[in-house]
């Protein structure tokens, strides 16, 4: 028993030596605080309609310290963003933090972007980042954990939505002009009713367009297809004046038989281009209905 006792004190006696002239023990280390923590690099997603770019991008945080301090500590911090993301678009709720004498962590920070007119007419998907990081403080050590980032996705402009138009009106089908992709089988005119059987492709994607021989303002649309099993389970709809110049109203989830969707604001044009994403296998149309409102 008094070998072991003397072994002990032999342990702690290196490693009393090994520290010293190690003042790290004492040092004060600040560090950001996520407010999920663990979470060092939080992403969002945000959706992009007709009635502009919606979500929360925005990453709160605090600056917390390995132990108290007997005095104040303010902080600053240094922000930096992708270069497609103007300067002006980024925020922070404030600009410096105290951790009071005798205290652990701030108050909350709250950096954001909150203003997105900047991309309103941005109708392609978008991917922007932002870091934060702590400034030097004179007196206080930065600790590891110095670095959060934002990842924000702003998804495709998204004019659509899967469900039937309010109040419809069945445009007249008579004098419409039908096409679609070269190499896909059928006959393009099953969309207006004059031929039998339909349009399929055994791979995804492919396209029909329609030409309804006049301008109309559009509020929706149903299209029909032999079974579910067969029908396409997410779509892309582009509009036209010319038949040249095409405006994407994004990708679409869809299911069923039966498919009736909306545009969210009624969109005027002449030409519309539906076309069968997904999924990758065979795929029909076997008629296509386009309504205005009452």
């Amino acid at each position: 028993m008094a070998f072991a006792a003397v072994a002990l004190l032999g342990v702690g006696a290196a490693a009393c030596s090994d520290d010293e002239g190690d003042t790290s023990w004492f040092e004060t280390y600040a560090y950001l605080v996520p407010e999920h923590l663990g979470i060092l690099d939080k992403s969002v997603t945000l959706s992009h309609t007709a009635a502009g770019i919606t979500g929360d991008a925005s990453l709160v945080f605090s600056v917390g310290l390995n132990k108290a301090a007997a005095k104040d500590l303010t902080f600053s911090f240094d922000v930096v963003a992708s270069e497609t993301l103007p300067e002006n678009a980024v925020a922070l709720s404030k600009q410096e933090v105290t951790v009071p004498a005798g205290e652990l962590v701030s108050a909350p920070v709250t950096l954001s972007v909150s203003d997105w007119s900047f991309a309103a007419d941005m109708r392609d998907k978008a991917e922007y980042s932002i870091a934060v990081s702590l400034a030097q403080t004179p007196g206080v050590e930065l600790g590891r954990q110095n670095l959060l980032t934002l990842d924000i996705t702003k998804n495709a402009y998204l004019n659509l939505k899967a469900e039937a138009p309010a109040n419809p009106k069945q445009i007249d089908r008579t004098n419409w002009v039908c096409s679609k992709m070269d190499g896909i089988e059928g006959d393009a005119n099953v969309l207006k009713g004059t031929a039998g059987g339909d349009v399929a492709s055994n791979s995804a994607p492919w396209w029909v367009m329609v030409d309804m021989a006049a301008t109309h303002t559009l509020i929706g649309a149903k299209t029909t297809h032999w079974a579910s099993a067969f029908a396409p389970t997410q779509i892309e709809v582009e509009t036209s004046a010319d038949g040249t110049n095409w405006t994407s109203h994004g990708v679409l989830d869809v299911w069923g038989g039966t498919q009736n969707w909306s545009f969210i604001e009624p969109v005027t044009c002449r030409y519309l281009r539906y076309t069968a994403l997904a999924p990758n296998s065979r795929t029909d149309i076997t008629g296509m209905f386009l309504y205005e409102a009452q």
